[in-house]
């Protein structure tokens, strides 16, 4: 699949699958196009399907200065217009989900309906507790940098300590799903770099949609997970009740901040059965 040149000459790289009403997927903080894998081939039976790397991730390019969500809502809308989407289903999830609560504020024509996933209007003290695993993740990459020998070893670690926080115990008791996880990390051709990190995490660290957000009129589904161990679902729901006749819904049980990856079946009917109400 290819990359593409899109404003401000900067290429994204994505892939397409299926046909019929469009459906893009946005990816939250250091995830490429490949977190959405397993919803976009479910997706793809009935829509044309669009997944994509956010600038400074994955094949995407990584201009080195601060990110805004605002700045990546713009490069979803020149995406859409490379590729000849007037109006799209929207889907995000974690900072995609930001991503996806600006675009809709900022493009509203190119919105059919959005689902925003596990994502919070504005970052608060909740969040203080991952801003330090996020420091010691930096700490990882600058070390691998500077050590090259350190780098196979450094993703490991990345990846280990990342776990827990991203997913449930029910999907990390699966036999294997640990050492796979692991495996992926060590074996991905275009990890994430130290600009790309930095520039991204600056998304949810100055994101606030608390001022504006009332003013997004597309139908909305807002996601949560209970066990969600990163953003506590009370937040997630604060979206839903700003947001102009928003649905909501919320994993129960052991389900993680990444729902699409741990239910990809039950994400993918959320999407199905949303859809359906439109119409």
């Amino acid at each position: 699949m290819p990359r593409v040149k899109i404003k401000n000459n900067i290429n994204l790289y994505y892939e397409e699958y299926g046909q019929g009403d469009p459906i893009v997927f946005v990816a939250g903080f250091t995830a490429d196009h490949s977190a959405w894998d397993a919803v976009a081939k479910i997706c793809a039976a009935k829509y044309r399907v669009i997944v994509f790397d956010n600038r400074g991730v994955g094949q995407s390019d990584c201009p080195d200065f601060p990110y805004t969500a605002e700045l990546l809502a713009d490069d979803v809308k020149a995406l859409c217009e490379v590729l000849g989407i007037k109006q799209a289903y929207f889907v995000g999830n974690s900072m995609g989900g930001q991503i996806v609560m600006a675009l809709a504020h900022r493009h509203p024509a190119l919105i059919k309906a959005i689902v925003i996933s596990n994502a919070v209007m504005k970052s608060g003290s909740f969040l203080v507790r991952y801003q330090v695993l996020l420091e010691a993740h930096l700490a990882l990459i600058r070390l691998s940098n500077a050590q090259k020998e350190f780098s196979t070893k450094a993703r490991e670690i990345f990846a280990r300590t990342n776990l827990g926080w991203i997913f449930s115990s029910d999907f990390l008791n699966r036999p294997g799903m640990i050492e796979q996880q692991i495996k992926w990390a060590i074996e991905n051709k275009y990890p994430i770099t130290e600009s790309g990190f930095i520039n991204q995490m600056n998304v949810f660290k100055l994101f606030d949609a608390s001022a504006w957000l009332h003013e997004v009129y597309c139908p909305s589904l807002v996601v949560a997970s209970e066990k969600d161990g990163i953003l506590p679902p009370e937040e997630v729901r604060a979206i839903a009740q700003i947001i102009p006749d928003a649905q909501y819904f919320s994993f129960v049980g052991e389900i993680g901040h990444l729902p699409h990856v741990e239910q990809p079946d039950e994400f993918a009917r959320l999407i199905f059965d949303f859809i359906a109400t439109l119409s």
